[in-house]
């Protein structure tokens, strides 16, 4: 059983780097505009706030699990001169997870690719609560849209 937990944790610890390498590959294509939009992603989905793009009601689901903060963040925040949310995060994350799929940081990534996001939510949320999601994440498209970025949430 020891030898499984050592071979999960290393695929884990692999694709983690490969995620970084990812990350990195597809922000060396963007613009320095796109940089700061593209960061800006996880941060407006983890907050839901009447000051921030995307806000559409107080009954949005919201939150990232494991969800930081970081200087890139508060840059990106500053440049499009959106104030820091506190950290006021529901006790329970409702989105597992914010994924980038597609070309993005692939090979067939260029200049002017969208960007394609995964969202998975908690499975306990119920339609009323998607069907927010949902338009907050076209709310949200249209958002980064005004600045030539698209982004697509799936």
């Amino acid at each position: 059983m020891v030898r499984m937990i050592d071979i999960s944790q290393q695929q884990a610890d692999i694709a983690e780097r490969l995620n970084r390498v990812r990350l990195a590959r597809a922000q060396a294509l963007f613009s320095p505009l796109q940089k700061h939009l593209f960061t800006l992603i996880p941060y407006l989905l983890h907050h839901h706030h009447q000051s921030l793009p995307g806000y559409n009601g107080e009954a949005t689901p919201c939150g990232v699990t494991d969800f930081q903060m970081t200087p890139g963040l508060l840059d990106a925040l500053d440049v499009f001169k959106l104030e820091p949310i506190p950290a006021e995060v529901p006790q329970t994350p409702l989105l597992e997870g914010v994924y980038v799929m597609g070309s993005t940081a692939s090979f067939g990534q260029h200049p002017k690719s969208d960007v394609d996001v995964w969202l998975v939510y908690n499975s306990d949320l119920e339609s009323p609560a998607v069907e927010r999601l949902q338009q907050k994440s076209r709310m949200l498209t249209n958002w980064f849209g005004g600045f030539d970025f698209e982004v697509n949430f799936y």
